[in-house]
């Protein structure tokens, strides 16, 4: 990879790493008045059709045929069955406690990339993946207790099959096939998960739940649509193109101390020297994941 698209992929990796670790504290503002479903399907539904509005003034064709096999695929793995459980999940998780469970997001694609043969077990691999996990322990583990309690457990078992989705989804995409811009890409896959979630929200009767009273709501969905589906989600297709996905599935580490800065910021909570110890975990996982597969990895 050449040193430009090498600047460029970090980039993009950078812009998830953040934006999605601000969506937490926003999908937390926007279901308590949206429901979850509906919330979840119309974010994708409008941040898609906004880009897809894009290419169609630009004149991009429709995709070839055999594109939307993975359009499918990684819509309904990804946004429709993953980030909708996530959604739904978070109406009885709290958003910092969401970020650690979600930060076992590497597991599930290093198992992936290992079952495909797209990686192998390796020293540095394993060692920081587990600095990174350990690295949100020191954050949240005062609230690990919360696991015990039975009004957790279908919204425990809804994000395990969310991670589990997530890290295939991730994998797939490295065994697929894109001719695809990686942003009009993104768009067909929000539309289709749009779609995918809308008679869920209808068939639970949601529709009739509905009821905005704040308008840190819409906010909230507007944040979601811009940074969190268009801005990120594009950067995390063009950045799963460019780098290993066991990598790019560091992602989910950073997002639990950018969560911590925003209840820092926003809700007074207290900074201490476990989230200094935290950081420094987390940034030394992901460079010896990083290196470890940059080390072993197959030629492309």
């Amino acid at each position: 990879m050449a040193v430009n698209d090498s600047a460029k992929a970090w980039g993009a990796f950078a812009c998830v790493a953040f934006f999605w670790g601000t969506t937490y504290l926003a999908i937390g503002v926007g279901i308590k008045s949206f429901p979850p479903m509906l919330f979840a399907s119309l974010r994708h539904l409008i941040a898609g059709t906004l880009i897809l509005t894009y290419f169609f003034i630009r004149k991009y064709p429709l995709p070839p045929k055999d594109q939307f096999k993975h359009i499918i695929i990684m819509s309904l793995l990804m946004l429709g069955i993953g980030n909708g459980l996530l959604v739904w999940a978070q109406q009885f998780v709290s958003s910092g406690l969401t970020a650690i469970i979600s930060a076992t997001f590497p597991f599930a694609v290093f198992f992936f990339s290992w079952a495909l043969g797209q990686s192998k077990p390796n020293a540095k691999v394993i060692t920081g993946i587990l600095l990174g996990f350990v690295g949100q322990l020191f954050i949240f583990y005062e609230k690990l207790d919360l696991l015990k309690s039975e009004d957790f457990r279908w919204s425990l078992l809804a994000m395990f099959i969310a991670i589990v989705c997530w890290g295939y989804g991730a994998v797939y995409r490295k065994t697929a096939t894109i001719t695809l811009h990686s942003l009009q890409f993104s768009g067909w896959q929000m539309v289709t998960a749009g779609l995918f979630l809308l008679p869920f929200a209808f068939f639970s009767g949601e529709f009739s739940k509905l009821n905005v009273v704040s308008s840190d709501a819409l906010w909230a969905l507007a944040y979601l649509i811009i940074f969190g589906s268009i801005v990120a989600y594009g950067c995390f297709m063009y950045v799963l193109n460019k780098l290993p996905a066991t990598t790019v599935s560091m992602y989910s580490h950073i997002n639990t101390i950018v969560a911590v800065f925003l209840g820092w910021y926003f809700l007074n909570e207290q900074l201490t020297f476990k989230i200094a110890i935290s950081t420094v975990l987390t940034l030394a996982g992901v460079y010896l994941v990083n290196n470890g597969i940059n080390t072993t990895k197959k030629p492309q």
